[in-house]
């Protein structure tokens, strides 16, 4: 059950933290024209031994020290369970600004019921229950309907008429929403665990509908989930992923299996609140998969094995073909896009980039053993960048190793900080206008104790990425015990305003964790704050 779980939070907890929620409309009071990321409360899971028990913890940023929130998670047969957050923007497609606004809802389970928790501070809001299910499992996914994430749908997996959660053969799954109270029941899911489900937004984020795919038919409902007809031409489909969204244009670009997977094209589907149909193909693809990624306000990037693909409102067009290999990840900079290739017959990966107007694709040259001759278990590509400059992170088998960049046309690669463990990074909330991919402003990093390979009573520090200052940001405190090291610290924000750090202590004697939620805030020097402490729990 531990590995098991932990693996789950681990993953919940990236997918939730680096989340970019895209929806609309709500049953809530709008957002404010203003509102920012600051505006909510910070989150995290703690918890003395992941096999036991985990605690929400939900922090109010202005009194850090003591959680706002602290709630026992559960599934209907007693075993620890997992939030799924909702991330929130704020958009303007006039001016073209998009805001990111962080996670701004989260659905959990308690004692099999399912509660959402709306973390606007503004709003103060208790804990409510959604549907009358009391024998939820596990939630899957969430699905936001509006920009700001007050509207959302959550999938949630119960247990089957032998009310065991881990019996998957008979569990089944059931649709609530924000809008449901205690007493109201949850929604069927038409055809069970959808394949996929995507919402169908216009310019400002609102959902007009939902794309759901199970069987092998593309169906579009309303957002109540009550009524569904087929897509026109969504037939025989194997998979669908998404491509790009031009919102504006009503246009989803996906790439779809048919045939059993033999049969990969890229193909458009055109939408409005009433009616959407699957174009044929446009473009068939070589590779199994295809990596894409959000660039400009209207523009997209997708790879198709070594080809990287330039998607705007006029079409796709092939912006630069790599080396050897296919590529994994894609990073739009202000000037370029940076892709990430591995080799599967070497078994080697190299980045690469490509100026957004075309031009010859640039060799950046990221060590992938070490910069300067440094020997490195591996390097870690995080897709971060701060304008046209590109960050990358080492990391040996203790995980310490050094921070990097290097300017996205190949110049002025530089070393930041070695000998440390990487911790997360602040982002810019709002980008210049016409971009929509994140930039970050600082990296957060901890500095171990002299002698010690581990943060474990280690020094929390943040690096501004344009200025290169540092602001010590305080200590972590130390565990006690010599069978303890304090394994990672994952943080995640806003620039200039308050954020979350989450610790993993693990104690190699008794094979437990310890998992902790601290605060800090950022270019505040000594702010760093525990608000659980189970370092201390024999």
């Amino acid at each position: 059950m531990g590995n098991r779980v932990a693996a789950r939070l681990l993953a919940v907890l990236w997918a939730t933290l680096w989340l970019t929620a895209c929806g609309g409309g709500s049953d809530n009071e709008a957002a404010p024209a203003g509102e920012a990321p600051s505006d909510y409360y910070l989150w995290n899971v703690a918890s003395s031994n992941w096999g036991y028990w985990h605690w929400l913890a939900v922090v109010d940023p202005a009194r850090p020290g003591m959680p706002r929130h602290s709630i026992l998670m559960t599934a209907a047969d007693g075993s620890p369970a997992m939030p799924r957050g909702v991330g929130g923007t704020r958009l303007d497609p006039v001016g073209q600004r998009v805001t990111q606004l962080g996670t701004t809802r989260l659905f959990y389970l308690q004692q099999g019921r399912v509660h959402t928790l709306d973390l606007a501070i503004r709003r103060d809001a208790a804990p409510k229950q959604l549907s009358s299910i009391t024998d939820g499992c596990w939630i899957w996914n969430t699905y936001p309907l509006d920009a700001a994430g007050d509207d959302a749908w959550a999938v949630v997996e119960t247990a089957g008429p032998d009310g065991r959660c881990d019996d998957y053969l008979d569990n089944t799954y059931a649709g609530v929403r924000t809008t449901m109270n205690a007493a109201t029941p949850a929604m069927a899911l038409p055809g069970g665990l959808p394949h996929a489900m995507l919402a169908l937004p216009d310019e400002h984020g609102r959902a007009l509908g939902l794309l759901v795919h199970t069987g092998n038919q593309l169906r579009l409902y309303d957002t109540d989930l009550a009524h569904g007809t087929e897509v026109a031409g969504g037939e025989a489909i194997t998979a669908i992923w998404q491509v790009g969204l031009l919102a504006g244009e009503r246009k989803l670009y996906l790439g779809v299996w048919a045939d059993g997977g033999n049969q990969r094209s890229l193909r458009v589907l055109s939408y409005s609140g009433q009616a959407a149909a699957l174009g044929a193909g446009v473009m068939t693809f070589e590779a199994p998969q295809a990596a894409s990624a959000r660039g400009d306000w209207g523009t997209h990037y997708f790879a198709d094995g070594r080809k990287l693909y330039q998607l705007t409102a006029g079409g796709h067009a092939l912006l630069a073909s790599f080396g050897a290999g296919e590529i994994q990840q894609i990073t739009p900079t202000e000037r370029h896009v940076v892709v990430r290739l591995r080799d599967a017959a070497s078994s080697t990966w190299s980045t690469w980039s490509v100026a957004k107007a075309g031009g010859t694709p640039i060799d950046l040259a990221t060590p992938e053993s070490g910069m300067n001759g440094s020997a490195y278990e591996s390097v870690v590509h995080w897709g971060t960048v701060a304008g046209d400059r590109y960050f990358f992170f080492s990391q040996d088998a203790h995980g310490l190793g050094s921070i990097y960049s290097v300017d996205a046309d190949g110049r002025n690669a530089q070393t930041w900080a070695s000998g440390v463990a990487y911790a997360g990074v602040l982002a810019r909330a709002t980008p210049p206008a016409g971009q929509w991919w994140e930039q970050i402003s600082d990296v957060i990093y901890c500095v171990p104790q002299a002698g010690r390979t581990d943060c474990d009573g280690g020094t929390m520090k943040q690096l501004n990425a344009a200025t290169q200052a540092t602001t010590t940001l305080g200590t972590l405190p130390r565990s006690g015990k010599a069978s303890r090291t304090l394994q990672y610290t994952f943080a995640w924000g806003f620039a200039g305003g308050p954020f979350s750090i989450g610790a993993q202590l693990y104690d190699s004697e008794a094979d437990t964790h310890a998992y902790d939620l601290f605060t800090a805030t950022a270019d505040r020097a000594g702010s760093l704050q525990a608000s659980t402490y189970n370092y201390g729990a024999p």
